[in-house]
């Protein structure tokens, strides 16, 4: 399953589980949170970095103008080494040596295409569907695979075959369109048999609930949208992914750097939106937890000036100044704590009667009015 849709997010004391929905919009990959400038970034690598930063900047205007696709997809997914890069590139152009020495990619363009990706599951795919092998040296290296790794190589190897291949996005998935002159022929890389289905719909769920697992398979089948993704929106997803596998690892600043490297090449994905979210969100509960409380609330004031409308950042600073009133050790100690709660309580039913929320604002009054923190204070 593409790691997409999971935004890992967890509560402060008095927090609620929810998850406001999110726009991207300008800004959002260049935002400097607290903590950021003394971090490394997605990686710790210089040459790592700067490989990176010429990625982001070829991409700029939404096309990869210098890279290929296979390079960018393993510069994103934080493989810089030029030795590895080469040995990579000397085995792609093998595979398609092999490729153009079977005879096998002729006929129609279906006919190329599930050539394509049968060769891609008996000679490189070997090792089996693995949620987590996103990049590229997964396949290369263990032959794992995910939805996002196996479109990527299935998009490089058919383009050197003629095939205009593409990726699609639906929650927790991500499969393939090769588009011909009689319309888009869908793909599911992750599926060695496909095109043996020969279009019967129930073969075909069958054997992407096989590979997928049916909540990931079920889930995308539902989904009333598909989205396109560009050469640099498979990129992004790739950041994305890896900004998971960060913040699941605790790792809160670069999971932010991968998210907003995501949006800087496609502003539209509002799943990388949400995971940095999460991201400030439990790097702030970290930073709780150690009594680095004066950080964690700049943290999330900085997210509130990031995404004013994220409630679960109202919601947290309201439960950190009370558990700051409660551990407050005199009346003096305690009063600028209080103030800042009625504030915070303030500036919430004001966000949410601005947007036009009236029922909500008035929720958060009554919370405020009866909130036991403020009683007779």
């Amino acid at each position: 399953m593409l790691r997409l849709g999971l935004q890992l997010v967890v509560l402060f004391a008095a927090a609620v589980l929810a998850m406001a929905p999110t726009t991207a919009r300008a800004g959002d990959a260049t935002f400097v949170f607290p903590g950021q400038a003394a971090s490394a970034g997605i990686d710790a690598s210089t040459s790592t970095a700067a490989a990176e930063a010429a990625l982001l900047a070829d991409a700029a205007d939404g096309r990869l103008d210098q890279l290929p696709l296979l390079e960018a997809a393993c510069t994103a997914g934080g493989i810089a080494d030029p030795r590895v890069l080469e040995t990579y590139r000397r085995r792609f152009e093998h595979w398609v040596a092999e490729l153009q020495v079977s005879g096998q990619v002729v006929g129609s363009e279906r006919d190329k295409a599930r050539a394509v990706l049968e060769y891609l599951h008996n000679r490189v795919l070997t090792a089996g569907f693995v949620e987590t092998s996103t990049t590229l040296d997964k396949p290369f290296e263990a032959g794992t695979f995910n939805c996002i790794s196996s479109v990527v190589l299935f998009r490089c190897l058919t383009e050197r075959f003629g095939l205009a291949a593409y990726g699609v996005e639906t929650p927790g998935h991500a499969y393939a369109m090769v588009q011909t002159a009689a319309g888009p022929i869908v793909v599911q890389t992750t599926c060695r048999d496909w095109f043996a289905a020969a279009g019967d719909a129930d073969v075909e769920r069958s054997l992407l609930r096989q590979t997928i697992g049916q909540a990931a398979a079920d889930t995308s089948a539902r989904a009333m949208t598909a989205r396109r993704l560009t050469d640099v929106g498979l990129l992004a997803v790739v950041y994305y992914n890896r900004g998971v596998d960060l913040l699941e690892a605790g790792r809160h600043d670069a999971a932010i750097a991968a998210n907003q490297a995501a949006l800087k090449l496609d502003a539209a994905n509002t799943t990388a939106r949400a995971n940095l979210l999460a991201a400030v969100n439990n790097w702030s509960l970290e930073l709780s937890r150690d009594g680095q409380y004066p950080q964690a609330l700049r943290l999330l004031e900085t997210g509130l000036q990031y995404a004013p409308d994220y409630e679960l950042f109202h919601e947290n600073l309201v439960a950190l100044h009370q558990q700051r009133i409660a551990c407050a050790a005199t009346a003096d100690e305690a009063r600028p704590e209080i103030q800042s709660l009625r504030l915070c309580y303030a500036r919430w039913s004001r966000a949410l009667a601005t947007r036009g929320d009236q029922a909500s604002a008035a929720t958060i009054e009554h919370r405020a009015a009866n909130d036991p923190f403020l009683q007779g204070r």
